[in-house]
């Protein structure tokens, strides 16, 4: 793993615990101000309140980012990335494919696109 792929996984980890915690100092330290959420399951964009409130932050529990991929370009780095959770413990949110847009000077994420696959490739056909 990159330093770059590293740096974002934690925060990643870090933003799903506080979104799990609803700790909003955390989230206010990781989320722009105009920070959206987007999906191909609703047609307008969600406001970060909306989203903290939303069924996938009352679903987010321990997880896991797999197969995470950073793109930097400038000031802003493209982090793509498939959340799964942690079946042991019973976890009812499926897997998410997500794809986060970061500032890289502010360290604040400024939009997420988030998709549910309808199917997840194996991991030995995923790259590792």
């Amino acid at each position: 793993m990159t330093r770059s792929a590293a740096k974002y996984r934690d925060l990643e980890i870090k933003l799903t615990q506080a979104l799990r915690e609803k700790s909003a100092g955390p989230l206010d330290q990781m989320l722009a101000d105009d920070f959206e959420v987007r999906s191909a399951e609703r047609a307008d964009a969600m406001s970060r309140q909306d989203w903290q409130k939303s069924e996938f932050a009352a679903k987010v529990q321990p997880s896991r980012v797999q197969d995470i991929e950073v793109r930097e370009f400038g000031d802003i780095a493209v982090v793509s990335f498939l959340l799964v959770g942690d079946s042991d413990r019973g976890d009812s949110l499926p897997p998410v494919f997500i794809v986060d847009i970061w500032n890289q000077t502010t360290s604040k994420l400024s939009v997420r696109y988030e998709s549910i696959p309808a199917k997840v490739a194996p991991a030995q056909m995923r790259k590792q």
